[in-house]
């Protein structure tokens, strides 16, 4: 505990609102209702999406959304993402809350509500909420009578001011460095059509091929599966959201010894995609970094006479979608891709092309670094004033 902070149980210094119910009878009104796809992963609200509804007008008086209440996801998460996020309501309008979640509303004027925002997140981040929640009906919901118990921390106002700039500050520049990344990634994708021009009508008049004719497709091997645990990374669909394989395949979740067996090989510098099941629809694709070897769920394009990374550029620009049979899993195969045409531009300006995306792909590692730092410091902070 620190010198001179009290400490008061949380439902001592809230009020406990639970959530709304939509209700059937007249007079109805209009509002924005905050719901658990609105809660992020750093406790933030995300006002994209949120569900606007018809309720009762009485209904909605009792629980309609000041600025300052703080959200707590009371029930729904998973395993990964247990119960307990909570998010600072700050919006302007007619807001309430899904049956979900439920509101504190601060009636002790010892307390700021960005601060108890703070404190509360912390529960969520050092993993007090997980211990708090049980699984009933496929649920999992947060012991909300233990939850209100828990003590939490009262420092001077002046010191509650002190840690919520300090630790807004951090985020702050976290986000200014998202934000970065973001311009970088659209920086890449205006160097390719400022180099080579629209791939589809093509204004600058390259010589177009077939992808049968650049590149050889290949489908993982399930025999690799079975094969005794080595080096060489097994990817899965899965893996290709692996936050080390953002800027290109070089781990898995699964390594294996493929012997002699070289044939099961994806080399480096192939472009790898789902080729069966829903994941098809999120048109993910990655360049590996590494030789690995894939399941049957992946299939890679392995270029020939053609740069790697200008190859990998052209299948960003192509919406898979498109190319999904009627069948009742998705999928798509070589007869679907081989056709495929594709501009070929000289070889020199393509290495061009490659070097300045390399370029591009350094500054973004190290605003990366920055990135993580600077999560490391966050989170020492909030350890240090909430643990």
């Amino acid at each position: 505990m620190k010198h001179n902070w009290e400490y008061k149980r949380l439902g001592e210094v809230c009020e406990s609102i639970s959530g709304l119910w939509i209700g059937k009878k007249p007079p109805f009104i209009k509002i924005g209702i905050i719901r658990n796809t609105n809660f992020t992963k750093q406790c933030t609200l995300n006002p994209k999406d949120i569900l606007y509804s018809d309720v009762e007008v009485k209904a909605f008086e009792k629980r309609k959304l000041k600025k300052g209440d703080i959200i707590i996801e009371k029930s729904g998460g998973s395993e990964k993402q247990p119960v307990g996020r909570a998010v600072l309501f700050n919006l302007d309008g007619d807001f309430s809350f899904s049956n979900f979640t439920a509101t504190l509303r601060l009636t002790n004027k010892s307390l700021i509500s960005s601060f108890l925002h703070k404190a509360l997140s912390s529960l969520y981040f050092m993993g007090t909420t997980r211990k708090m929640q049980s699984r009933t009906t496929g649920l999992y919901n947060l012991n909300w009578k233990a939850f209100l118990e828990l003590d939490i921390p009262i420092p001077p106002l002046s010191v509650q001011e002190q840690i919520v700039a300090e630790l807004d500050k951090i985020n702050e520049v976290i986000d200014d460095c998202k934000k970065l990344l973001s311009s970088l990634d659209s920086l890449a994708q205006s160097l390719f059509y400022d180099t080579f021009g629209d791939p589809v009508t093509n204004p600058k008049g390259w010589e177009i091929k077939t992808l049968k004719e650049v590149c050889i497709l290949k489908s993982g091997d399930s025999s690799a599966n079975r094969l005794p645990d080595g080096n060489i990374p097994y990817v899965k669909v899965g893996d290709m959201n692996l936050t080390e394989n953002r800027r290109g395949i070089i781990t898995s979740s699964n390594f294996v010894d493929i012997g002699n067996k070289t044939n099961l090989l994806f080399p480096i510098g192939t472009t790898i995609f789902p080729k069966r099941g829903g994941a098809i629809l999120t048109n993910k694709k990655r360049l590996t970094k590494v030789q690995i070897c894939c399941d049957l769920n992946v299939m890679g394009a392995i270029p020939k006479d053609i740069h790697p990374i200008y190859l990998y550029f052209f299948f960003l620009e192509k919406d898979f979608s498109e190319l999904v049979d009627g069948s009742t899993v998705p999928q798509i195969n070589n007869t679907d891709i081989y056709p495929l045409k594709i501009l070929v531009p000289p070889l020199p300006l393509q290495e061009q092309f490659a070097k300045r995306i390399e370029a591009i792909e350094e500054q973004k590692m190290a605003v990366e670094n920055i990135i993580a730092t600077l999560k490391t410091l966050l989170d020492s902070r909030m350890d240090y004033w909430f643990n």
